[in-house]
């Protein structure tokens, strides 16, 4: 019983924020943004006030990543009460938000869980509005890994799928959503 009552209060939450992301959609198209951490963030927002945002989170907090490389500091987003728990990631050039991202897939378990994710991705990226988009894949291959990915790249917006494979039986799979430009 206890389960099920946790399995509708995950599913309300998620639909929760499927209507806080559709509400949004006009001024996504106008000025995109994306939503982590129960806040929007927009390219070229400051850092002193994304970083504000964040201090009056309950869920999240701020994990400097990167020592400021010419004016480029980079932040995770990360759980406060778990900081192990990745929910996104910061970049900055320059004092404005150059890129934000948001991990989608960190507690998804099965194959039919990625597809939900993926699919549900993908109809966010319709209702906004980006419905030209382009695909680019790699595939890296080194003595200790492999790592494939895909990208689909809708204007300012990517959405990122990683496949790793460790060579020891160990695999992972990452998707992110992206806002900004990752280089």
């Amino acid at each position: 019983m206890m389960r099920h009552d946790y399995t509708i209060r995950a599913l309300l939450a998620g639909l929760m924020g499927l209507v806080a992301t559709t509400t949004a959609v006009a001024q996504q198209i106008d000025k995109p943004t994306l939503f982590v951490c129960g806040y929007y963030f927009a390219l070229s927002s400051t850092l002193e006030g994304d970083l504000a945002k964040i201090a009056d989170s309950s869920e999240c907090m701020v994990s400097k990543i990167k020592a400021e490389d010419a004016g480029s500091p980079t932040y995770l987003l990360v759980a406060k009460h778990h900081p192990d728990v990745v929910f996104g990631e910061l970049l900055y050039k320059g004092n404005r938000l150059a890129l934000v991202t948001r991990e989608w897939a960190a507690d998804v378990r099965s194959g039919a869980d990625y597809g939900r994710v993926l699919i549900g991705l993908l109809r966010k990226l319709e209702a906004e509005g980006h419905t030209t988009c382009k695909i680019t894949t790699s595939l890296q291959n080194d003595p200790t890994s492999d790592l494939d990915a895909a990208y689909l790249i809708c204007g300012p917006k990517r959405i990122q799928l990683l496949l790793t494979d460790y060579g020891t039986g160990g695999k992972s799979i990452q998707i992110t959503e992206m806002l900004g430009d990752p280089v």
